[in-house]
């Protein structure tokens, strides 16, 4: 079983939620629990009936005004039971189809003030579960200066709260693989789109214009455009690569620069290739339409 929780920082971007939604298929998750996705109710019912129709959901949307948390699970590999939400986590039950076996699961996202958090460690407190309980998410808190890299140092009061919780209900950290610390760069992209299409005229002006126009728009096509899934595949490998190597050097300025150039970069890749996609379909649809009119147009001159 594969229980995952991921701070995806906003999820109204369609582009990001066709990402997400791919990666949650593709990994073969059973549970996972998505932060700070800042959807509505009608949003996240969205993104589940066009890209998750055959998982189900639960969210924390009516504790807050936007959903704080979102978990969505596959309903072929585990039964999950909604036990309590509130504003700062989401407590479940998970039951394994395939294992038959059963534990608690809760999704946090702490608030991000040392007050605001201590609803969340009392609530922590009053769950403490005999059976077996897992606790993941972004708590905002850490219980040590060593999980934090760069910024300011932690004060032993901000991390006092947390770390009286975890030792009075003997909660352990897991053993840990891969990456340690979390990226935090908030990708930001102005991506302009241009969207080619075919308007017939009778303006013979306007026809040569446009026939004019095409090869410099074919070219044009080509340069962004051409094996664009290569390349999106390829500067996913090399950022993937310069990820692992500052695991190692994490204050090397040029890997940190190159890292965020190449982030950038895939991000554009991405959206071009989700364009291309885009009008193929469009030119696909508009053409197989085109047929249709033609045929109710003959049937309807008989």
């Amino acid at each position: 079983m594969i229980v995952h929780c991921w701070n995806v920082r906003r999820l109204n971007s369609p582009l990001k939620q066709h990402e997400v939604a791919g990666l949650m298929k593709s990994k073969k998750l059973d549970v996972c629990g998505l932060l700070e996705t800042k959807l509505s109710l009608a949003k996240v019912a969205c993104i589940h009936k066009l890209r998750l129709k055959t998982w189900q959901f639960v969210s924390n949307v009516e504790a807050t005004a936007y959903a704080r948390i979102v978990v969505f699970w596959n309903p072929e590999t585990v039964k999950v039971e909604k036990l309590h939400f509130f504003a700062q986590g989401i407590h479940i039950m998970v039951t394994s189809l395939v294992h038959q076996f059963c534990f608690t699961t809760t999704f946090v996202y702490g608030f991000d003030t040392i007050t605001a958090r201590r609803a969340l460690w009392e609530d922590f407190r009053r769950w403490g579960m005999k059976s077996p309980w897992l606790l993941l998410g972004d708590f905002n808190s850490i219980l040590t200066q060593e999980e934090k890299h760069n910024g300011e140092l932690v004060s032993t009061y901000e991390i006092a709260d947390f770390r009286k919780c975890c030792s009075d209900l003997r909660i352990a950290d897991l053993n840990l693989t891969g990456s340690h610390f979390i990226w935090t760069n908030v990708l930001r992209n102005h991506l302009s789109a241009l969207v080619l299409g075919y308007l017939w005229v009778a303006h013979v002006y306007l026809y040569k214009k446009l026939k004019h126009l095409k090869g410099g728009l074919k070219t044009l096509t080509n340069l962004h455009f051409s094996h664009i899934s290569e390349r999106v595949a390829r500067a996913g490998k090399e950022l993937d690569d310069s990820q692992l190597l500052l695991q190692n050097d994490r204050d090397n300025d040029h890997l940190l620069a190159l890292e965020k150039q190449q982030r950038l970069n895939l991000v554009n890749l991405k959206s071009a290739e989700k364009m291309f996609f885009g009008q193929t379909l469009k030119c696909t649809f508009f053409k197989d339409y085109d047929k249709g009119t033609r045929f109710i147009n003959s049937l309807m001159s008989q």
